[in-house]
């Protein structure tokens, strides 16, 4: 597997194109009531990243170079994070340990390979060698991932309740 930030890509539209076909695969989410519900959706956890990111927005390809998965990340947690999703407002506080937050996908056929936690590793790298101490992300505590990042070295740092779903922060120390 090959692993590159979407600033250093050569074929940037491609594999945009790529990554966000993977987005709504790998989204619980699959309705929507129009375009514009859709494209904000995509702008939350997808496009701000690839907008205002591109060096922590990070593309795994295969062996035939086929984009198999991405890391969309950001070294802090800004304020148009918190604008974009208004209940991190309840994990800021915790937030100071683990500036910097990712979403991770693969494509169906990717999954289950080990890949995700290569994709972490460099990733975490990237992190460390810009002295940034910890890294977070939220989830529903009763997602299939919560797993994943457990065995990654991702711990509960904090819960919440969100409407009928809660949602779980997991964060690591670098």
């Amino acid at each position: 597997m090959q692993i590159h930030s979407l600033s250093e890509s050569t074929s940037h539209r491609a594999e945009l194109e790529a990554t966000e076909q993977i987005f709504f695969e790998s989204s619980s989410k699959k309705t929507f009531s129009g375009e514009e519900e859709r494209l904000r959706f995509l702008q939350r956890y997808f496009g701000v990243y690839a907008e205002q990111d591109p060096d922590w927005f990070l593309i795994a390809r295969g062996a035939t170079n086929q984009v198999l998965g991405y890391l969309a990340g950001a070294p802090e947690t800004r304020n148009e994070h918190f604008i974009l999703n208004p209940y991190l407002e309840e994990f800021r506080q915790v937030m100071g340990h683990y500036p910097a937050h990712l979403h991770i996908n693969f494509s169906p056929e990717a999954r289950g390979l080990g890949l995700g936690s290569l994709l972490l590793v460099e990733f975490e790298r990237r992190l460390k060698s810009h002295s940034i101490p910890g890294v977070h992300l939220v989830t529903g505590a009763t997602e299939r991932n919560v797993g994943f990042y457990n065995k990654n070295g991702y711990l509960e740092a904090s819960r919440i309740r969100v409407g009928s779903t809660e949602l779980v922060l997991l964060g690591k120390r670098l």
